[in-house]
């Protein structure tokens, strides 16, 4: 735990990421992300260095079929997070991991070409 975060902290500082996003399945099956707690002292761990690094959790909703939000979407501002949809149907996956869909907004600054 301590070295995902050591390391997730490490990416999320760097000054050429000015958008941060982690998106994964971390199995945190105890954590209740709308009080951000957990019985489980792994997943404080885990829940308290998220909240350090100023990441939030984009995902509000079951990831998995028994109910549990196991896949995470983590970033410093849901400001460029848009369009996120959880798809709870084996239409797009076979799996028992519904499908996160999502949109990225950025602006990009082009050089005028001479």
């Amino acid at each position: 735990c301590n070295e995902i975060i050591s390391t997730v902290g490490k990416l999320s500082r760097k000054k050429m990421l000015r958008k941060f996003i982690l998106i994964g399945d971390f199995n945190l099956n105890g954590v209740n992300w709308a009080s951000g707690s957990s019985k489980s002292s792994v997943e404080r761990e885990f829940l308290n260095g998220f909240a350090e690094l100023g990441l939030l959790q984009c995902i509000d909703v079951a990831t998995h079929n028994k109910g549990n939000t196991l896949d995470i979407l983590l970033t410093k501002s849901k400001t460029y997070i848009d369009n996120l949809n959880v798809i709870d149907t084996e239409r797009y996956c076979i799996s028992d991991h519904f499908a996160i869909t999502f949109r990225i907004t950025q602006n990009v600054n082009r050089k005028p070409r001479i």
